[in-house]
């Protein structure tokens, strides 16, 4: 597994990569990363490429557990936008089951120039 993500605090965005093999433990330990990186604050855009994920073994439960965190860590993330890009239709069905149990605004999409659209980019921000 192997997530990693760069924030550019002067655009107030997050360009997230998810390639190998993904589970429940790995997205929590991400958004824990994220939560205590200084960086990191309210109102920031994220986009996640989960286009190299090859093995996927996020579970219902896990989805569920991530929706929790983000509620108890809600003034974090207040106004945090996420489009999800995936090409998996796995991990397409698993990131719109989150989109639905999330009060976050989440797209999950098929192509990065429709998640840039979703969060306002014309580019990712270098």
């Amino acid at each position: 597994m192997s997530i990693s993500y760069r924030i550019n605090s002067e655009a107030g965005f997050i360009h997230t990569h998810i390639s190998g093999g993904l589970t429940d433990e790995d997205l929590l330990a991400h958004k824990d990363r994220l939560n205590a990186d200084p960086l990191f604050g309210p109102g920031m855009s994220e986009l996640a490429d989960a286009r190299e994920i090859d093995r996927f073994d996020v579970t219902p439960n896990g989805v569920q557990k991530f929706v929790s965190h983000e509620q108890r860590h809600s003034e974090r993330f207040a106004g945090h936008r996420l489009a999800i890009v995936a090409s998996a239709d796995v991990v397409f069905g698993m990131a719109r089951m989150y989109q639905m149990r999330t009060s976050a605004a989440v797209g999950v999409f098929r192509s990065m120039r429709e998640a840039l659209d979703f969060l306002g980019a014309a580019e990712l921000p270098s």
